[in-house]
Protein backbone atom coordinates (compact mmCIF):
# COMPACT_ATOMS: atom_id res chain seq x y z
CA UNK A 1 0.00 0.00 0.00
CA UNK A 2 3.28 2.59 0.91
CA UNK A 3 5.97 2.41 -0.80
CA UNK A 4 9.09 4.58 0.94
CA UNK A 5 9.14 7.45 -1.57
CA UNK A 6 5.64 7.98 -0.09
CA UNK A 7 6.87 7.50 3.31
CA UNK A 8 9.46 9.51 2.46
CA UNK A 9 7.82 12.09 1.44
CA UNK A 10 5.79 12.05 4.76
CA UNK A 11 9.04 12.21 7.02
CA UNK A 12 10.20 15.13 4.77
CA UNK A 13 7.12 17.62 4.54
CA UNK A 14 8.82 20.01 7.60
CA UNK A 15 11.36 20.44 4.88
CA UNK A 16 9.44 20.92 2.22
CA UNK A 17 6.99 23.67 3.79
CA UNK A 18 10.14 25.31 4.63
CA UNK A 19 11.25 25.14 0.87
CA UNK A 20 7.74 26.73 -0.13
CA UNK A 21 8.07 29.74 2.71
CA UNK A 22 11.66 30.36 1.01
CA UNK A 23 9.98 30.51 -2.91
CA UNK A 24 7.56 32.79 -1.56
CA UNK A 25 10.48 35.37 -0.17
CA UNK A 26 12.49 34.52 -3.79
CA UNK A 27 9.33 35.53 -5.35
CA UNK A 28 9.01 39.10 -3.97
CA UNK A 29 12.67 39.54 -4.34
CA UNK A 30 12.57 38.47 -7.47
CA UNK A 31 9.81 40.92 -8.22
CA UNK A 32 10.80 43.78 -6.56
CA UNK A 33 14.20 43.63 -7.76
CA UNK A 34 13.26 44.00 -11.47
CA UNK A 35 13.55 47.89 -13.37
CA UNK A 36 9.94 48.87 -13.31
CA UNK A 37 10.60 51.92 -14.97
CA UNK A 38 9.82 52.81 -19.13
CA UNK A 39 12.43 52.25 -21.53
CA UNK A 40 12.81 54.14 -24.84
CA UNK A 41 13.76 51.82 -27.88
CA UNK A 42 14.50 52.17 -31.56
CA UNK A 43 11.94 50.21 -33.98
CA UNK A 44 10.75 50.34 -37.54
CA UNK A 45 8.04 53.02 -36.68
CA UNK A 46 10.73 55.45 -35.47
CA UNK A 47 11.66 55.99 -31.35
CA UNK A 48 8.85 54.81 -29.01
CA UNK A 49 8.47 54.28 -25.39
CA UNK A 50 7.74 51.24 -23.79
CA UNK A 51 6.19 50.57 -20.45
CA UNK A 52 6.89 47.69 -17.70
CA UNK A 53 3.26 45.74 -18.20
CA UNK A 54 2.40 46.04 -14.35
CA UNK A 55 -0.81 44.61 -14.95
CA UNK A 56 0.44 41.76 -16.49
CA UNK A 57 3.42 41.23 -13.86
CA UNK A 58 1.24 41.05 -10.83
CA UNK A 59 -1.15 38.91 -12.13
CA UNK A 60 1.46 36.86 -12.79
CA UNK A 61 3.10 37.05 -9.24
CA UNK A 62 -0.74 37.01 -7.85
CA UNK A 63 -1.07 33.44 -9.66
CA UNK A 64 2.16 32.14 -8.43
CA UNK A 65 1.60 33.36 -4.40
CA UNK A 66 -1.67 31.39 -4.56
CA UNK A 67 -0.05 28.39 -5.64
CA UNK A 68 2.54 28.30 -3.19
CA UNK A 69 -0.07 29.28 -0.48
CA UNK A 70 -2.13 26.63 -1.81
CA UNK A 71 0.89 24.00 -1.54
CA UNK A 72 1.92 25.37 1.88
CA UNK A 73 -1.84 24.77 3.88
CA UNK A 74 -2.16 21.46 2.02
CA UNK A 75 1.42 20.31 3.30
CA UNK A 76 0.61 22.13 6.98
CA UNK A 77 -2.64 19.62 7.13
CA UNK A 78 -0.95 17.05 5.79
CA UNK A 79 1.92 17.37 8.63
CA UNK A 80 -1.26 18.05 11.13
CA UNK A 81 -2.38 14.80 10.10
CA UNK A 82 0.53 12.69 10.06
CA UNK A 83 1.65 13.88 13.45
Amino acid sequence: MFDNSMIEKYIKLPQTIMMLHNQKELLDVEFYSQNMATRTEYTQLGIVARAFSIEKKVIERDMALNVLNNRIERHSIRLRYFK
